[in-house]
């Protein structure tokens, strides 16, 4: 019989991995597969001077590759590390899914989720060098492209839910107001913006 014990609170230290011509050093966070493709989610993360994830546990996540299962290929998200991801959503088909899943399908609140396939990759991105210009909501569709922003200069995503297959809902703080969008995923657009009065 063999007993594994973690007494470090289920952190584990990863090893750094330095990329040829950047002067920061890289990590690799959480690794999952994404329900219903091929492909597993690796998660990059900032380490600071020490070998320790910057700005706290798991809170500078940099980029995210694609691995291919079946080929071995490989796509990182964003051409480089520069910008900081945030709220990393993995979007499945079908209106069921409110707020979401993980990579696993697994739906938040749910004892025995439906396993549906991941089809959209959400993330709120922002460049630490101009914290002014606030964030950007990005979509990647995930058999296939490039990320692109649906949302520009926004100051965060209050609320997410599956309209359709397609079309995501989204209440978010922008320029000092609380507005209620409705998204095109696939296209990278918005077909509905309201704002929503809170006296």
């Amino acid at each position: 019989m063999v007993i594994v014990l973690d007494l470090g609170g289920g952190r584990r230290e990863r090893p750094v991995i330095a990329n040829a011509g950047e002067e920061r050093r890289f990590t690799v966070g959480q690794i999952e597969p994404l329900n219903g493709t091929s492909l597993i989610a690796i998660e990059i993360a900032a380490v600071d001077a020490s070998g320790s994830i910057s700005k706290g546990y798991g809170s500078d996540q940099r980029n995210l590759l694609l691995l291919d299962r079946s080929s071995g290929r490989s796509r990182r998200v964003l051409p480089d590390n520069s910008r900081r991801i945030q709220n990393l959503r993995y979007l499945p088909d079908g209106s069921s899914a409110a707020a979401g899943m993980d990579g696993a399908g697994n739906i938040a609140g749910t004892t025995k989720p439906p396993r549906k396939p991941v089809r959209f990759v959400m993330f709120e991105l922002s460049d630490p060098a101009h914290s002014e210009k606030g964030l950007d909501l990005m979509v990647l569709t995930v058999s296939a492209g490039e990320p692109a922003a649906v949302l520009q200069g926004i100051d965060g995503v209050d609320h997410l839910e599956m309209l359709d297959d397609e079309h995501a809902t989204v209440i978010v703080r922008q320029k000092g107001q609380l507005r209620f969008k409705v998204l095109d995923l696939p296209a990278h657009r918005v077909t509905e913006d309201h704002p929503i009065d809170i006296g």
